[in-house]
């Protein structure tokens, strides 16, 4: 749902992926929601504030894919640990017209409406 306070909604969205850190360690993320702006996620590996990681997740819906994952650079903004996990709040950076109109495509599908 959408916070008054941000500039996008958010969608409350469960999507696997994964996520690069600067010197390459790779690991695996679950989404819990996605927005315009950014995406909150849970993931096994805590990473600190202010780092850009490049964030790969896979656009599907009820057994429905996009054609490729979604691969766009972030940064983290805030980190809480969750039992053995981490949830992580991250900014896109540097979103291409191209990432632009892919995500807008899966966040209109979200919404119901026409793709």
């Amino acid at each position: 749902m959408s916070d008054s306070r941000r500039e996008s909604p958010r969608y409350v969205v469960e999507l696997e992926g994964e996520a690069i850190l600067p010197e390459g360690h790779a690991f695996p993320v679950r989404t819990r929601n996605l927005s315009h702006n950014g995406v909150a996620f849970l993931a096994q590996v805590p990473v600190a504030a202010g780092t850009i990681v490049e964030l790969r997740l896979a656009l599907a819906q009820e057994g429905r894919a996009f054609s490729q994952p979604l691969g766009v650079r972030a940064r983290i903004v805030w980190s809480t640990p969750v039992g053995a996990e981490h949830q992580l709040g991250a900014s896109f950076l540097g979103v291409t017209n191209e990432q632009r109109s892919y995500l807008d495509l899966f966040l209109r599908y979200l919404e119901g409406g026409s793709s």
